[in-house]
């Protein structure tokens, strides 16, 4: 995505985790609403168990009691 950098090593990442759980499979993605709506519309169209979303920039994401929290880019891994 123009304007973004690559923030997360994608392969750096999968390597180590298919080496602590290789049954789960890494995916990467720039932007996002949220890493949790994703993986669930993923899993509503037969995403099989496992998948691992990592993003870059969330702008909508969920937390506790519904709190609204947004990642900043390059701010940290949440």
């Amino acid at each position: 995505m123009p304007g973004i950098p690559d923030l997360i090593d994608a392969k750096a990442a999968a390597a180590r985790l298919a080496i602590s759980a290789p049954e789960m499979r890494l995916e990467v993605i720039d932007k996002c609403t949220s890493t949790n709506s994703v993986l669930s519309e993923r899993a509503a169209l037969g995403v099989s168990h496992g998948l691992v979303l990592a993003c870059d920039v969330q702008s909508a994401g969920r937390g506790r009691r519904g709190n609204r929290w947004i990642s900043s880019l390059g701010g940290g891994l949440t």
